[in-house]
């Protein structure tokens, strides 16, 4: 079996129902890794399934997302471009972002790793605007736990963090 590959054409929908806000562009079913057990985890096949089927909608305000549903909120795997240049891409449950994701500010500055109930948390790589990196432990958007920040000028702490502070590790400054 081939990998897949995007597939250029799409079904225009219009609105049967007057509630809802802008179109629905039907994307032909994701190839989406999600689908794989873990005993596939290792391998490059991807299968799309029938069941995986990808809207682009236009949100009150001016955002965007693509990306699947359940009922009108975003679940499964999508992309959210806010109208204010920060963007989402990764796994959503019930509207909010939970799992794995990437967020970018339009600072440039990103943040990678584990959301849940649409914050930073679990295990993640924060890049600032300026250079400074913290890979480690989050919850509810601050670093909390084991974790090192690179700063740009080359200081490093690596150590405990609770609540976004600095506890308890050592610094090798510059």
């Amino acid at each position: 079996m081939k990998p897949c590959t995007a597939v250029a054409v799409a079904t225009v929908t219009k609105k049967t129902n007057p509630e809802e806000d802008g179109d629905v562009i039907i994307i032909p079913p994701l190839c989406t890794s999600a689908n794989r057990s873990r005993l596939q985890a290792g391998s490059r096949r991807i299968t799309p399934t029938n069941d995986d089927m990808a809207e682009l909608r236009q949100l009150p305000g001016g955002s965007l997302y693509t990306g699947t549903f359940l009922g009108k909120v975003p679940h499964g795997n999508g992309k959210y471009l806010w109208s204010d240049g920060c963007m989402y891409e990764g796994e959503w449950r019930r509207g909010k972002a939970s799992g794995k994701g990437k967020f970018s500010w339009p600072s440039g500055a990103t943040y990678e790793g584990d959301f849940k109930d649409g914050r930073m948390d679990g295990y993640g790589t924060f890049i600032g605007a300026d250079g400074d990196t913290y890979r480690g432990w989050w919850a509810a958007d601050r670093k909390h736990g084991f974790g090192e920040k690179l700063y740009a000028n080359g200081d490093l702490y690596v150590g405990s963090w609770k609540w976004n502070l600095q506890e308890k590790g050592r610094e090798r400054h510059v």
